[in-house]
């Protein structure tokens, strides 16, 4: 026999809400050092693009 839906018999279980992120993070940690590995090394690229354009447009 199935089991009836939780949300249609109206039983809810306590989630800690702080647990639910902590597996989140833990599951996806290197996605997000990927990213912000990425973003780090674009943040670089354009920065040193810019000094390098300050400093060409200041020489010439």
């Amino acid at each position: 026999m199935p089991r009836p839906d939780p949300s249609r018999t109206g039983k809810t279980f306590p989630v800690d809400p702080d647990s639910l992120l902590a597996t989140h993070v833990e599951r996806h940690i290197n996605l997000y050092l990927d990213i912000g590995m990425c973003i780090a090394c674009v943040l670089v690229v354009c920065c040193t693009y810019a000094a390098a354009d300050v400093l060409l447009s200041r020489l010439l």
